[in-house]
């Protein structure tokens, strides 16, 4: 309803041009890696939620944010350089500047390839959708994506006969399955040396002891930092418009989709990941604490609570 009030608004149809402006190229993302989820080009609601909450931080500055952010990282650099005393200088160099080089192409790669490349070819099988809906066939264009790749073309030449039947099924089976807790692995578990290995530990996480103290949660220390703040509980992007500024992000895991977040949040706390997951990596460079692969983190922490996120010492306390 946002974009329609804002037609009648002082300065509203040239901030939604604006934002028509943004969503033509950066809008070809969604909630999920997935052909069904409706992107941000077809429905900016995200858009202006971020734009809203982003407004409200009279703190918050992104071109000052960056230019912290690069004034840092130059320090630190000359910290090394100077801890080399003469030592391989050059290959420091040469392989610091591979990093800041391959970083970026992988971040690329995630939003032009993976992201916008899943959203695009989402609009031609809408369109077929709607073709099916016009045929009477199904109900919703958006029940296409209940068909499989065989049916749909089927159903395109005229076979198949009436779809609503099978669309039905699929969706009850979808919400049977969403509901259900996916175990640890499919198929023979990792051997022990390779659960051992550093970098498998790093990046998937390893599962920290329990703590003793009901009110503590152990994670991996993925972020340095301590906040204390409001939990709020987000399962998926769907409840995502409902975490305000300053409060603490609780999810069980993030993917690029959820970067958007993170200069809203004052900490984040997952159920997933290790020191080199998605959620650790964002959260370092966003500068706010962050304790990852908790694995009971969403089903301890209350949305609403008063909880303290340590990310140097990789813990979550329950304060309320």
């Amino acid at each position: 309803q946002v974009a329609a009030a804002l037609e009648d608004v002082e300065g509203g149809p040239a901030f939604l041009g604006a934002v028509d402006e943004h969503t033509a190229k950066y809008g070809w993302r969604a909630k999920d890696l997935d052909i069904s989820a409706t992107t941000w080009r077809e429905d900016p609601a995200p858009v202006f939620g971020l734009v809203r909450e982003y407004a409200s931080r009279d703190d918050y500055d992104p071109e000052e944010e960056f230019k912290s952010l690069v004034a840092a990282r130059e320090a630190r650099e000359k910290v090394l350089i100077d801890k080399l005393n003469g030592g391989p200088v050059e290959m420091f160099t040469q392989a610091l500047e591979m990093a800041q080089q391959y970083l970026p192409i992988q971040e690329n790669h995630n939003f032009w390839i993976d992201q916008q490349g899943t959203c695009v070819q989402r609009m031609p099988v809408l369109d077929a959708g709607r073709r099916l809906v016009e045929a009477d066939r199904i109900s919703e264009a958006s029940d296409v994506f209940l068909l499989q790749y065989d049916e749909l073309q089927d159903a395109l030449r005229g076979g198949n006969g009436d779809l609503r039947e099978v669309v039905a099924q699929r969706r009850a089976d979808w919400k049977k399955f969403q509901e259900m807790d996916p175990p640890a692995a499919f198929g023979t578990p990792p051997p022990p040396e390779q659960a051992a290995d550093p970098f498998f530990g790093k990046f998937f996480g390893v599962a920290p002891p329990e703590h003793p103290d009901p009110r503590m949660i152990n994670g991996n220390a993925a972020s340095a930092g301590k906040v204390t703040g409001i939990a709020r509980v987000i399962p998926s992007l769907d409840t995502a418009d409902r975490l305000k500024s300053g409060e603490i992000l609780v999810c069980p895991a993030t993917m690029p989709p959820w970067t958007p977040l993170f200069a809203l949040a004052a900490a984040v706390v997952t159920d997933h990941g290790g020191v080199l997951s998605h959620t650790a990596i964002v959260a370092r460079e966003y500068r706010i604490p962050a304790v990852v692969g908790t694995k009971i983190g969403t089903s301890l922490i209350k949305d609403g609570q008063t909880i303290t996120v340590d990310g140097t010492e990789g813990t979550v306390r329950l304060e309320s």
